[in-house]
């Protein structure tokens, strides 16, 4: 009940900044509208549970099952951006199979591997932290930061869960590599253009 009243105050809170209303940018107007808030019935939105329930069925691993709209904001995502390596920094949850649908031709690097990739100019990527604490995301943050192009994009988990997040998702927002940022409450969304008036963004996702 607690959460549900919480859920419901957040969302009322950020009514004012729904749908893309009082937006200017072509681009952010286009992003909130055809990405954040996109209803296009994937075929991987109901491909991915079933072949999940199949892997755990057939080798008894687990992951941390991430709400149905976060896996399915991060498929978005990935089909967005078409990055050539997604590098999911974190324990493993649902969403790294979403992104992977999304993207099958990309390098996909998981765990300690994440860290160890390498981006060119020609190469898109799509970076999700997911640690579960500030202290590991900002370590992330700062090992991926010198990695990053202008075709970057970076999803980070949590951004309000506590005052430490918040802190850093405030510096986030603030490194000169960043350009117009997205914070959806659950998660942020920072691009790496600056070619772009660096703006901040409110969406209630």
């Amino acid at each position: 009940m607690f959460y549900l009243c919480k859920r419901t105050w957040i969302w009322l809170s950020r009514i004012r900044h729904r749908c893309g209303y009082g937006v200017h940018s072509p681009f952010a107007f286009h992003f909130i509208t055809r990405v954040i808030y996109e209803k296009d019935a994937y075929y991987a939105y109901r491909e991915v549970p079933v072949w999940l329930k199949k892997r755990i069925q057939e080798t008894g691993m687990t992951w941390r099952q991430e709400p149905e709209r976060i896996n399915r904001l991060l498929f978005r995502i990935a089909n967005y951006a078409c990055p050539e390596v997604i590098a999911d920094v974190g324990p493993p949850t649902s969403a790294g199979y979403y992104m992977q649908a999304a993207r099958r031709q990309a390098r996909y690097m998981a765990g300690a591997d994440a860290l160890d990739f390498s981006l060119s100019a020609e190469a898109a990527g799509l970076i999700y932290l997911h640690t579960g604490n500030a202290s590991d995301t900002e370590t992330a943050f700062r090992r991926c930061l010198p990695l990053t192009t202008s075709r970057t994009l970076m999803v980070v988990r949590d951004i309000h869960r506590d005052r430490a997040i918040k802190s850093l998702w405030k510096q986030m927002q603030q490194e000169d590599r960043v350009g117009v940022t997205f914070d959806l409450y659950d998660v942020g969304i920072l691009f790496f253009d600056r070619s772009r008036i660096k703006q901040h963004y409110i969406v209630n996702f």
